[in-house]
C-alpha cells in the first residue's frame, strides 16, 4: 500500500512536467457590474466575408459560477443572429443552447466545468444550413442565407443596435479560428499574447478588440496575493499538496487552515499535545504518509499531528534558540525520509545533513565536507538525488570570518551520500534564495524564491548550465527583521504557491501567501506586437506638419540648447567643456535633466519605446517618489492619467500600463515599481542611474559650505549642467516639479556666488554663471558675473557679444528692450 501511495504521488506530479502556459480570455460575467463585463469583437468589428462558407471555431471553458448568459453572437449583414448561450428551464436547470433568430435548440443537459470544450459553427450558404459542434455533440439546422454576404462576431457583450447583449456567461475563450469552405485557416486569434486590449491574429495581424479583458497568460507573470494577516507570537506555516490547504500553526493548541481556492480559513483550537519546536518554521507536511510534522534538529525529535484526535503526539517542545536557523528541509519520495541540510546558529554556519526515518524516528547525521557551511540554501530531491543551490556562509563556518553568498549547485546521492559539484557561477550578484526549489524536467530547471531585495521574485536555475534568471514580477515590500519563505507546487491547480512568514518592527508577525500559474512566463513574452504598416500619406502629412511647427516655433521661441551653442562658440570657458565627468548617463540610465532620455544596460537608446502614456506613468511615479518618498496613491494617479475613465476602467488601464512599464524598466537595470499601502513608488538599484534623483538628493543632503570645496562643487555643476527638468515635456501636473527644481538649483547657485571662499575664483564664478544660464536664460545676476569677469580679463568683445545675445533673446521672447546698459553691467560688483 505504501508503494502504491508513493507511485500515486509521483504520478500526480506529471502535470508539472507536461504543463503549458495557459492562454485565453477570462470573461467578466453577468455577476459583475454591467459596465465592466467583457466583450471581444473579431476583426475590429469589421465585416468578415462568408462567400462559399466559413467555419468559426474556438475552445470554451465554463467556470463554476452561476451559469447564465451569452457566449458568442454572430450577426449577418441581413440582420439575423446566430448565438451560443447558456439558459435556464422552468426547473432552473442550466443548459447550453444554439439560438437562430427566435428559435432555440438545446445542446445537452450536462454542464462540464473547468475543462476546455471544442466548439465550431460551420456556415454553409449554398445549402442554407449550419452545422454546430459542441464537444462531441453535433447538430444540423436550417438557416436562410439569402443575400447574406458577411458577418460580424461578438463574444460576451454586444453593443450593436438591435442586437445588444448584456448578460455574459462565466466563460474563458481561447484559440478562435475562422476557416474557409476547404477548412483552410484564414484567421487565428490565440488570445494569448496581447497588446493591452488587443489581440492580433497570427495570419493577417487583424485585431480582435477586447473591453475589460482579463488575459489568462498574465497570471503566469504576476503573483496574486491570496492571504495576508498579522498575528502575535511566532507562527509557522506549511502546505498540504493532497488537499490543497495551508496550515498556519499559531501555537501548540491552534491551527488555522486556509483554502487558496475559496480564500477562506477556519480555526482548529483546543488542541492537545506539543509541537517539537515553536520557532524557525520547523514544520512540514509529509505527502507520502499524509501527516503534518513538527520537528526539531536540536532535540532530534518529531511530533506528528492527528486530525482525528485533534492533538500533537509530542510531549516536549524545544524552547531554546535553534542551532539550525534557515536550514532547508524536504522529504524523499523513495523512502519517505525527512532530509535537512545546513542552517545557522550560535555564531556558526552548518553543512550538516540529517536524514530522519519517519517510520522509526531515527535521526542520522553527517557533515558534507565537500560543501562549505552555509544557511539559506535552496534544495530539491529528484530521483533520490538531493540538489542544493546557493546560500550564505564561508569555508570555516565561523561567523567572525567574512561570509559571502554562494552561487553553486551540488548533487548528493541519498543512497551513497556521494557529492558532486554540478557548476558554480562566480559572476552572479544579488541573488539570495530561501526555502525549497521546485524541479521542472520539461526545461531541466529549478524554480526558487529570491529574497535578495525587499521585493522578492521567482527565479529559474538551470540544472545543466551556470545560469540563474528572474522569471516573474516582484512581490511588493517584504522587508523584515526575520523572514522565512518557501515554495510549493500544486498539481491540481497547476500553480506555484509561495509563503512568507516575516517578523516586522513592532514585534508582530505577518503571514502572506501568493500564487502564480505554472509555468512562469517572462513579461515580454506576453506582449504582442501589432502590424507594421507604412502609409506614405501619413508620413507626408506628418513631415509637412512638423516643418510648419518647426518654422513657427523657431520664429517665436529660442531653445535653451541653441543659446548654449552660441555661448560655447564665443566663450572659451563653457561650463560643459570645463567640468570633469563623474556621472555616467551612457547606459542603465533614465535622464530627465535637459530632456527625457532612456538608455538600456547595453547603452542603446530606448526612449522611443516609451509611449506617451508609459512616459507619463514613469515620470509621475518617479517625481512623486522623490517629492514624498512614499510615491503617489492610486486615486491621484488615475485622476491625472485616466481622468476620462470610470474607476474600473482606470484601474484596468493602470494595471496594464504598469505591467508594460515594468518590462521596459527591466531592460534599463535594477529598477522596481512597488505598491504599498495604496501608493506607487519607484526604487533604483545600484546599477541604475537617474540624474534628477541624484541631483536632488545631492543638493538636499549636502551642507552648503561643502559646496565651496572644488571637488564637491564640480560634481554639483556637472549634474546641473545637464540642464533643466524636462524642458521639452509639457503637462499641467508637471509645472510645479519644474519650477521647484529650478528654484532649488538657482537659489543654491546664487548663494554660492555670495560665498567668500569663491570670491576671487573667477573661473569657478564663470562656470556657475554658465550653469545658471542653462536654467534661466534671462538671469541678470549671471549676466553681470559673466560680462564683468570677461571684461576684466580683457575679453571685451566676448563680453559684449554675450550681452548682445542676451538682449536679442530678451527682445524676441519678452517683446521689450533690456533696459540696463552694457557699461552698467560690466562695472557692477559681482557679490551684490
Amino acid at each position: 500500500m505504501k508503494r502504491l501511495l508513493i507511485i500515486f504521488c509521483l504520478l500526480s506530479n506529471i502535470s508539472l512536467y507536461a504543463s503549458e502556459t495557459n492562454g485565453g480570455l477570462f470573461f467578466r460575467s453577468h455577476q459583475q457590474q454591467g459596465t465592466i463585463r467583457t466583450r471581444l469583437v473579431l476583426n475590429d468589428g469589421k465585416p468578415i466575408k462568408i462567400e462559399n462558407g466559413r467555419t468559426i471555431s474556438f475552445d470554451l471553458m465554463l467556470r463554476k459560477e452561476i451559469v447564465w448568459g451569452y457566449v458568442v453572437r454572430i450577426i449577418t449583414n441581413t440582420q439575423k443572429n446566430i448565438d451560443l448561450v447558456y439558459l435556464a428551464n422552468q426547473q432552473n436547470d442550466r443548459y447550453p443552447a444554439w439560438v437562430l433568430n427566435e428559435s432555440r435548440y438545446p445542446i445537452t443537459q450536462n454542464l462540464i466545468y473547468n475543462e476546455w470544450i471544442p466548439v465550431s459553427i460551420k456556415l454553409l450558404p449554398k445549402d442554407n444550413e449550419i452545422i454546430f459542434s459542441f464537444g462531441s455533440t453535433q447538430s444540423i439546422h436550417p438557416f436562410d442565407f439569402s443575400d447574406c454576404k458577411n458577418i460580424t462576431v461578438h463574444f460576451g457583450t454586444s453593443g450593436i443596435k438591435n442586437f445588444q447583449v448584456g448578460d455574459v456567461a462565466p466563460i474563458n475563450i481561447k484559440d478562435v479560428r475562422i476557416l474557409d469552405q476547404k477548412d483552410k485557416e484564414l484567421y487565428h486569434w490565440e488570445l494569448k499574447r496581447h497588446a493591452d486590449s488587443i489581440c492580433y491574429d497570427r495570419i493577417k495581424k487583424c485585431p480582435a478588440i477586447a473591453e475589460y479583458p482579463i488575459w489568462l497568460i498574465d497570471n503566469h507573470t504576476s503573483w496574486d496575493e491570496l492571504y495576508k494577516k498579522k498575528t502575535k507570537g511566532e507562527p509557522q506555516i506549511t502546505y498540504n499538496t493532497d488537499k490543497n490547504l495551508f496550515y498556519i500553526i499559531n501555537s501548540s493548541n491552534q491551527i488555522t487552515i486556509f483554502d487558496p481556492i475559496t480564500r477562506k480559513s477556519h480555526l482548529l483550537d483546543n488542541i492537545n499535545g506539543k509541537l517539537a519546536s515553536e520557532k524557525n518554521n520547523q514544520i512540514i507536511y509529509d505527502p507520502y504518509n499524509h501527516e503534518l510534522l513538527s520537528y526539531s534538529p536540536d532535540l532530534k525529535s518529531i511530533s506528528t499531528f492527528s486530525f482525528e484526535n485533534n492533538s500533537w503526539r509530542g510531549t516536549i517542545t524545544n524552547d531554546i534558540d535553534p542551532a539550525y536557523i534557515h536550514h532547508t528541509a524536504t522529504i524523499s519520495p523513495k523512502d519517505t525520509s525527512l532530509i535537512i541540510f545546513g542552517g545557522y546558529g550560535y555564531y556558526l554556519y552548518k553543512n550538516t545533513l540529517f536524514k530522519v526515518n519517519l517510520n522509526t524516528l531515527r535521526w542520522d547525521s553527517l557533515q558534507i565536507k565537500e560543501i562549505s557551511p552555509r544557511f539559506s540554501a535552496a534544495a530539491a530531491i529528484v530521483n533520490n538525488i538531493l540538489y542544493i543551490f546557493g546560500g550564505k556562509g564561508n569555508k570555516s563556518g565561523r561567523q567572525e570570518d567574512e561570509s559571502h553568498n554562494f552561487y553553486d549547485l551540488y548533487a548528493i546521492d541519498l543512497s551513497t551520500f556521494d557529492v558532486k559539484k554540478i557548476w558554480e557561477n562566480k559572476n552572479e550578484a544579488d541573488f539570495f534564495l530561501r526555502g525549497n526549489m521546485i524541479y521542472s524536467p520539461n526545461d531541466s530547471c529549478f524554480y526558487a524564491i529570491d529574497i535578495s531585495k525587499s521585493q522578492s521574485c521567482l527565479v529559474r536555475i538551470s540544472l545543466n548550465h551556470p545560469q540563474i534568471e528572474k522569471c516573474s514580477t516582484s512581490i511588493n515590500d517584504l522587508s523584515a527583521e526575520y523572514l522565512f519563505c518557501n515554495l510549493y507546487y500544486s498539481p491540481v491547480e497547476n500553480k506555484l504557491y509561495t509563503i512568507f512568514n516575516r517578523k516586522i518592527k513592532n514585534s508582530d508577525s505577518e503571514i502572506s501567501i501568493y500564487s502564480i500559474d505554472f509555468p512562469p512566463t517572462a513579461l515580454d513574452d506576453t506582449i504582442q506586437e501589432g502590424p507594421h504598416r507604412f502609409n506614405i500619406w501619413v508620413w507626408i502629412v506628418a513631415i509637412i506638419i512638423s516643418l510648419f511647427a518647426f518654422v513657427y516655433i523657431r520664429r517665436k521661441t529660442t531653445s535653451i540648447c541653441h543659446t548654449q551653442k552660441e555661448i560655447k562658440e564665443k566663450n572659451t570657458t563653457s561650463a560643459q567643456e570645463d567640468i570633469q565627468k563623474t556621472f555616467d548617463r551612457s547606459k542603465s540610465c533614465i535622464s530627465l535633466l535637459g530632456g527625457f532620455n532612456v538608455r538600456d544596460k547595453n547603452g542603446e537608446d530606448i526612449t522611443n519605446q516609451f509611449t506617451p502614456i508609459l512616459k507619463s506613468l514613469l515620470l509621475i511615479i518617479l517625481l512623486y517618489t522623490v517629492k514624498t518618498k512614499q510615491g503617489i496613491n492610486s486615486n491621484k494617479l488615475d485622476s491625472v492619467l485616466w481622468e476620462d475613465k470610470d474607476e474600473k476602467s482606470a484601474r484596468n488601464n493602470r494595471n496594464v500600463s504598469i505591467r508594460k512599464l515594468r518590462i521596459l524598466l527591466e531592460k534599463v537595470g535594477d529598477i522596481q515599481i512597488s505598491f504599498e499601502n495604496n501608493f506607487w513608488k519607484i526604487v533604483f538599484g545600484n546599477d541604475a542611474f537617474c540624474d534628477y534623483i541624484t541631483a536632488t538628493k545631492f543638493i538636499q543632503d549636502t551642507p552648503i559650505d561643502d559646496f565651496t570645496k572644488e571637488s564637491t562643487l564640480y560634481q554639483l555643476l556637472e549634474l546641473l549642467v545637464f540642464g533643466p527638468l524636462l524642458p521639452n515635456t509639457q503637462a499641467d501636473w508637471l509645472d510645479n516639479f519644474k519650477s521647484d527644481y529650478s528654484d532649488i538649483t538657482l537659489d543654491l547657485l546664487h548663494s554660492l556666488l555670495q560665498k567668500k571662499e569663491i570670491e576671487n575664483k573667477e573661473d569657478i564664478q564663470l562656470l556657475i554663471a554658465d550653469t545658471i544660464f542653462l536654467h534661466d536664460i534671462f538671469n541678470e545676476e549671471a549676466l553681470r558675473v559673466k560680462c564683468s569677469i570677461l571684461y576684466k580679463k580683457d575679453k571685451r568683445s566676448i563680453a559684449k557679444s554675450t550681452y548682445d545675445n542676451f538682449c536679442k533673446q530678451y527682445k524676441q521672447l519678452l517683446g521689450t528692450d533690456y533696459k540696463i546698459s552694457f557699461s552698467t553691467i560690466v562695472t557692477s560688483k559681482i557679490n551684490t
